[in-house]
């Protein structure tokens, strides 16, 4: 009897850590990198395609939010540039 007393309360605050730690992240108190709690977002940053033009230098293309950038990768400088949608002729 006083076994099955220790188990439920130690569920029981097992389960009262896990549900203060999902309130506090889900009002953005608490952020825990590489942890997830609940339903994984979005990301805001894809890579669309990247390209080496030389062994220092690169072009990549990259989905912000939904929009469209050109980054440049140098051994001096990186540059981020807005790009378009679409490039090419229409047939």
């Amino acid at each position: 009897m006083e076994l099955s007393i220790r188990l439920f309360v130690a569920l029981l605050v097992i389960a009262s850590l896990w549900l203060t730690l999902r309130l506090l992240k889900s009002r953005g108190v608490l952020s825990l990198p590489g942890v997830s709690i609940g339903a994984p977002k979005a990301r805001r940053i894809e890579l669309e395609e990247r390209l080496m033009v030389s062994a220092h230098q690169g072009v990549c293309l990259l989905k912000i939010d939904g929009r469209p950038y050109i980054l440049t990768i140098g051994p001096g400088s990186t540059s981020l540039l807005p790009g378009v949608e679409r490039i090419g002729r229409d047939y």
